[in-house]
């Protein structure tokens, strides 16, 4: 009886243990309708990533070029497209991504729409901390990709992005609240021929049409 009384104990402590570090891998949403101080575990492309607990996400508004898989590596080429470009910018449009926010925590925050058709992928607008108790004088253009509260000063990622030439705009309803940001952004971009829209890369390959 009393070795059975110790192994239903030891039982009890490893799911007590067991639940708590599920929960801790769990991005919680509180009322507002955001993810807070969530920590990025992997990027998977340009404008998608992982967080705790295997959730993905999906940065809305914006398309950025990707890894192909074989199916679609198959459709480029029958539409001539380089290949080896298309890899090259996935990999550059990743990277850019990830050195913003890989291990680091971001805020999510949702619009119409917070998951997919297939109720997996989160679909959010993600920030991550720039600065904490700082005084900052930002310019009015600057407010476009940063944002206060309180003491806090935010990037806006998947604007920044934008800005600096690794994702396209793309407008997919109902999330459609920055669209015109992103398309200013965009054309800033490009005129100023920043990330993928330097001279001879100034290509879209990425996308299938």
């Amino acid at each position: 009886m009393k070795k059975i009384t110790i192994i239903s104990i030891l039982l009890l402590s490893f799911l007590t243990i067991f639940f708590l570090g599920a929960c801790k891998n769990v991005a919680s949403k509180n009322k507002s309708g955001k993810y807070d101080e969530v920590k990025v575990v992997s990027v998977l492309d340009g404008d998608t990533f992982f967080l705790d607990g295997r959730q993905k996400v999906h940065l809305i508004g914006i398309d950025a070029p990707v890894m192909p898989d074989e199916k679609t590596q198959r459709e480029l080429v029958k539409q001539g497209k380089n290949l080896m470009e298309v890899r090259r910018q996935g990999r550059v449009a990743r990277n850019f991504l990830k050195g913003l926010i890989n291990k680091q925590k971001v805020k999510l925050q949702f619009d119409t729409q917070a998951k997919d058709k297939d109720g997996k992928t989160l679909l959010a607008y993600a920030y991550k901390l720039y600065c904490s108790k700082c005084k900052v004088n930002l310019e009015p253009e600057a407010m476009d990709i940063y944002k206060i509260e309180g003491d806090k000063v935010y990037l806006f990622i998947n604007a920044f992005v934008v800005q600096w030439g690794y994702a396209l705009p793309e407008s997919v309803p109902p999330n459609t609240k920055y669209d015109a940001l992103f398309l200013k952004l965009y054309q800033e971009a490009k005129e100023n021929e920043r990330g993928l829209w330097k001279p001879q890369k100034a290509r879209r390959p990425w996308r299938k049409n």
